[in-house]
């Protein structure tokens, strides 16, 4: 089937500039030979503005959560790390998000600790219910000191 879909901007009379999408597909008569084609072109604008306000937004997040000192990481169902912010990759002594997307805690930290680690992930998951601000010590894997942290785990809202 030729389908062509294409989006391109046009600056109208007043100097506004908008978004459009045109589409083109041909159309098939009982013959089943293309004799035509059916041509729609739809203002986007809207969608395209946000799109640009969601990606504005994901950055100015995405910043912020890479500039404060604490860790910031979200896991998936099954507690592998799918996001780290700098200071949490700093502190499991990887150099890059790939280096620690899919792992899990075992990957990083001594058994012990990653099973009472992930023992709390559990919990959360299972219960919904965040655990806030509880003081753990912990073993700082890039200095080797005995450390404090204050920590939470909050479960993932859907936001629908």
């Amino acid at each position: 089937m030729d389908v062509s879909l294409v989006t391109f901007r046009i600056v109208c009379r007043d100097g506004t500039i908008k978004w459009m999408e045109h589409i083109s597909q041909p159309v098939f008569m009982a013959d089943g030979q293309s004799k035509a084609r059916r041509i729609s072109d739809r203002d986007i604008t809207a969608r395209k503005q946000a799109e640009a306000d969601l990606d504005r937004e994901r950055l100015m997040l995405r910043s912020l959560i890479d500039t404060i000192p604490d860790f910031v990481y979200v896991k998936d169902a099954q507690a592998r790390y799918v996001v780290n912010n700098a200071a949490h990759l700093r502190s499991l002594n990887a150099g890059s998000q790939q280096e620690v997307t899919g792992k899990t805690v075992f990957d990083f930290r001594p058994e012990e600790q990653a099973k009472l680690y992930y023992k709390d992930e559990l919990q959360v998951l299972r219960t919904g219910e965040p655990i806030l601000n509880r003081e753990e010590q912990v073993w700082d894997p890039v200095s080797g000191e005995q450390i404090w942290n204050l920590t939470t785990k909050a479960p993932m809202q859907d936001s629908q």
